[in-house]
């Protein structure tokens, strides 16, 4: 049996914050930009799971330094990414409503962090020695 190196869980932390850092800032953006142009409800649900995506994938590229259990990690890294962000998030709302829309983001967090984990192990060249 394999035991799991402080690296996994150095790649599964940090890939969480970065991921929960970017998504903050593209969500400052979005609302920069909602002040000068009107978005529809619609687009802005759209929008932000593409934030989310490209938050989860580029964090997981980034941070993922061994190139093993992508399947594992990538997961992990979108389960607790929602949660950090469901956290933030409700502080700035002042709201802790867990919702079905609350349930739907944890599970999509979840199947986004697998095909970042998977892309990352993939297509990442960085290998700690």
């Amino acid at each position: 049996m394999k035991t799991i190196s402080k690296q996994f869980y150095k790649d599964i932390f940090s890939s969480s914050l970065i991921a929960l850092i970017f998504s903050a800032i593209f969500i400052l953006g979005l609302s920069l930009l909602i002040g000068f142009v009107p978005i529809g409800e619609k687009w802005l649900v759209a929008i932000n799971q593409v934030i989310k995506v490209f938050s989860l994938l580029f964090a997981s590229l980034l941070c993922f330094k061994e190139r093993s259990m992508g399947a594992i990690k990538g997961p992990i890294v979108g389960l607790l990414y929602s949660l950090l962000s469901w956290l933030l998030f409700g502080t700035v709302q002042n709201s802790f409503e867990f919702t079905l829309s609350t349930g739907i983001d944890l599970l999509l967090g979840v199947v986004m962090g697998l095909i970042g984990g998977i892309f990352a192990v993939v297509f990442n060249k960085k290998v700690v020695q």
